[in-house]
């Protein structure tokens, strides 16, 4: 009988090292944040988007580059300070992969994968973006869409995602 306990604790501790359904799992293995795809706008269209979850915080979110591609936050909830000229009506500032120049219609550029391209990060169970390649669009007091912080001057500061869109 002392064998057959033994030899239980023994296959269990091994399971347990192994890849198996007995594996215990990590705090490691486990993020803290919500899944990202919640953060999607309505127009949010599944089968235009590459999505994979790697372990831990480990996420791939791949889709065409498009003006119509971008990550939201609030000047209220980032390391960035909002610029003088902003709109009093808006705290909104738009991560865009490509900035709009001429019309909207643009074709869709190459696939990109927004976590990198955005260097996305969890932290206190929230989405943060910390790389601004293409700077930040916001509206100013005129109504008109600007830009700000282009060629990644803000890289290293971290802005709460609020939504994103593709």
């Amino acid at each position: 009988m002392n064998w057959f306990i033994f030899l239980s604790v023994i296959l269990v501790l091994l399971f347990q090292e192994g890849q198996s359904c007995l594996k215990r799992r990590s705090t490691d293995d486990v993020c803290e944040c919500s899944d990202f795809l919640d953060l999607a706008a309505s127009m949010f269209q599944r089968n235009n988007v590459l999505f994979s979850e790697g372990s831990g915080c480990v996420r791939n979110v791949t889709c065409g580059a498009h003006y119509f591609t971008y990550l939201t936050t609030r000047f209220n909830v980032s390391e960035i300070s909002a610029p003088d000229d902003m709109s009093k009506n808006s705290n909104r500032a738009d991560l865009q992969t490509v900035e709009l120049e001429g019309n909207s219609s643009a074709p869709t550029g190459p696939p990109l994968d927004l976590f990198s391209f955005f260097g996305l990060d969890c932290e206190n169970s929230k989405w943060y973006a910390t790389k601004y390649p293409a700077g930040l669009e916001y509206v100013d007091i005129n109504g008109e869409l600007k830009y700000l912080g282009g060629g990644g001057e803000f890289n290293g500061k971290k802005s709460e995602i609020m939504k994103f869109a593709w």
